[in-house]
């Protein structure tokens, strides 16, 4: 651990200012959302977060306890305090925490394996940015930590977390602001679905894995071993094989045309929305808890 004086210091700059860094991810991450490719009334959910700052806050604490100020101790004891051995040294201990979180968000940039290699199922690229982002912050926590431990003779404990919080909030506003100038100004545009029409849906579209879905021009409807989210929460998975109809809901919204499918062996008819882009569209079933439901994509063969 750093130098036993003014660890104290060091902990409580070191998690106000993790905290920060959350916070203006969250936000950035939040504006992503909007941007890219997600089902509706998926995108933004990342604001949520900001309702459990309590919780939050303790977890920076934890982090900054156990892989921040690790991080500190170890550029100390090697002799590499500058800001380079640091995050050195920062990356080094995030390595391990990165990659069981790229893993457990699913993350999948390109396409798996897109640098040509994998991690325990995890794609390379988002492993990559998880791991820099994660070094990133867990350095700077560190540096922040080592500066209120210097400075403790010039600047009192609550004047220096005074100050970390109030950069912390300069940096929310300013994301803040830039997120909603790029979207009012149509530098970035909100994700929308594309207009589909009949034709454009007429085929075999596949999960990715073993299922099917067959639309014909006649309306029939024909599925094959596709995994669909059931139980009264869509935490079970169910098989749907058999034969059906289709019928194709034309609306105004984008976000609302929809697939209806009636099938038989399947335990209730389907209502799959679409997705994608005008080049490539999906298919897509949302079933459970609205605030975390689980997805079932389709993709056009």
């Amino acid at each position: 651990m750093p130098k036993k004086k003014g660890y104290p210091r060091s902990v409580l700059v070191g998690t106000a200012t993790l905290l920060c860094e959350t916070m203006v991810m969250l936000l950035i991450s939040t504006y992503a959302s909007y941007a890219m490719e997600h089902p509706g009334g998926t995108g933004g959910g990342s604001a949520l977060a900001f309702l459990l700052l309590p919780p939050l806050a303790l977890v920076c604490l934890v982090v900054t306890v156990c892989l921040a100020l690790p991080a500190l101790a170890v550029a100390e004891v090697v002799r590499r305090e500058s800001w380079q051995g640091v995050l050195l040294c920062a990356a080094g201990i995030a390595f391990v925490p990165c990659l069981l979180m790229a893993g457990w968000l699913g993350f999948d940039f390109l396409g798996s394996g897109f640098l040509g290699f994998e991690f325990w199922g995890v794609d390379s690229l988002g492993f990559l940015a998880t791991w820099l982002v994660g070094t990133l912050m867990l350095g700077t926590t560190a540096l922040e930590g080592r500066r209120a431990r210097q400075q403790r003779a010039r600047r009192g404990a609550w004047r220096a977390l005074g100050r970390t919080l109030g950069l912390g909030a300069l940096a929310c506003v300013l994301t803040v602001a830039l997120g909603y100038g790029a979207f009012a100004t149509e530098i970035v545009t909100p994700y929308a679905p594309p207009r589909v029409t009949a034709g454009q849906l007429y085929g075999t579209w596949s999960d990715g894995k073993f299922g099917t879905l067959r639309l014909t021009p006649d309306g029939s409807a024909m599925a094959g071993s596709l995994s669909l989210p059931g139980g009264d929460f869509g935490d079970e998975t169910e098989s749907c094989s058999g034969t059906g109809g289709w019928d194709f809901n034309r609306a105004s919204d984008p976000w609302e045309q929809s697939v209806t499918v009636t099938m038989e062996g399947c335990e209730a008819d389907q209502e799959w929305f679409v997705l994608g882009s005008a080049e490539h569209p999906k298919l897509y079933l949302s079933e459970g808890d609205p605030d975390s439901p689980e997805i079932t994509t389709l993709t056009k063969r």
